[in-house]
């Protein structure tokens, strides 16, 4: 009996996931990514529309579905790259999505890109936040200098983590400490040493400042670009289904066992 019991739950543990705190990666609902998904790449990256870039159907069909007008900011999950050698960006919007060519957009500068540029001027992790009181609520920026606030922890839970969730220190040119955590419950960026607490840090960085338009565009909403592919509604079928598989495969072996237990 012991034996089934082991079996059952050994069964379920393979089947049903835990709990993790991993990001979650969704994948855009659209015809041409569900037909080259192994093909595109994740980058979770920003950019800036210049004015006048259309959104097409596909990087394979070069019908216009809509035009990103000036200061417009697009967030880009995966990007493809073609026979041809252009790199093209999915853009969603809601239920709807388009395809950009990067090379017509201006990235936006972000934490990944600070890393690289300044990767000799980075240094490790000394404890430089030992003698440093934190307040209540700690503020994480994109990167040094971003005026970008990236997400936010409070004290208490870095305090109670069993080691520093600190990993690398940049100084800026204004003599200002940011200690970087790459990843604690869920949030990733840097710290202001000197403030850690305040949530008016002022854009500073010279990549933060030449990103910042002088006027604010006028943005009006986008005309609907294409309802929802049915590919990936059929992906979301498959998924609830597979949760319902396990969930009856799970009800199967209880009434097994315990009908097993009867005799």
């Amino acid at each position: 009996m012991k034996r089934t019991v082991l079996s059952l739950l050994l069964l379920l543990a393979l089947l049903l996931p835990l709990p993790s705190r991993a990001d979650v990666i969704f994948e855009p609902m659209d015809d041409f990514y569900a037909a080259h998904a192994e093909q595109c790449e994740y980058v979770n990256d920003r950019y800036l529309s210049p004015g006048g870039v259309p959104g097409v159907v596909s990087p394979e069909n070069p019908s216009e579905l809509c035009v990103f007008p000036s200061g417009w900011e697009l967030d880009i999950s995966f990007q493809y790259e073609d026979a041809q050698g252009v790199v093209w960006g999915v853009y969603e919007e809601g239920e709807e999505s388009c395809w950009v060519r990067l090379d017509a957009l201006q990235k936006i500068f972000d934490g990944a890109d600070f890393q690289e540029k300044y990767a000799d001027a980075i240094q490790s992790y000394a404890g430089e936040m030992d003698d440093v009181s934190l307040p209540e609520i700690v503020y994480l920026w994109t990167y040094p200098g971003s005026g970008e606030i990236g997400g936010k922890l409070l004290a208490e839970e870095i305090a109670q983590a069993d080691t520093p969730p600190y990993d690398a220190v940049y100084l800026d040119e204004s003599g200002q400490t940011w200690v970087y955590i790459p990843y604690f419950y869920g949030m990733e960026g840097w710290i202001c040493r000197e403030d850690p607490g305040s949530a008016d840090l002022a854009a500073t960085a010279p990549e933060a400042l030449a990103e910042k338009p002088e006027v604010e565009p006028v943005i009006t909403t986008l005309p609907a670009i294409r309802p929802l592919a049915a590919a990936g509604r059929t992906r979301l079928y498959l998924t609830v289904g597979a949760v319902a598989a396990v969930v009856a495969v799970s009800a199967v072996l209880l009434a097994v066992f315990f009908r097993r237990k009867k005799r």
